[in-house]
């Protein structure tokens, strides 16, 4: 899983490991903002530690997508259900707010 958490105007991201041995482990990296060539590098990074990766679920932004389509097309991407939910919340209010007027 990656997430991205703001911590006084520094990014962090988080990768998630699932193992049967010690439960997740987290990979860190700060940032000033979400780059492709980071989170690309990341991934690298990730298969070159032979992490076997079988999914990953992610926020949808665009970097996010274009740098596991880059690095691991074959994997199955899915969006996290929240953020899903988020944007249709937003989408929905902006549409009753257009109503209204």
């Amino acid at each position: 899983m990656i997430q991205k958490r703001i911590l006084e105007r520094q990014i962090f991201k988080t990768l998630s490991r699932d193992s049967t041995d010690d439960g997740y482990t987290p990979f860190i990296r700060f940032s000033d903002g979400q780059y492709c060539t980071e989170i690309k590098e990341d991934l690298d990074n990730l298969i070159k530690l032979r992490v076997h990766i079988e999914s990953i679920t992610t926020h949808g932004h665009k970097s996010v997508l274009k740098a596991i389509k880059k690095s691991l097309p074959d994997v199955i991407g899915q969006r996290c259900l929240m953020h899903v939910d988020v944007a249709r919340r937003k989408k929905e209010e902006f549409i009753q707010m257009l109503n209204v007027r």
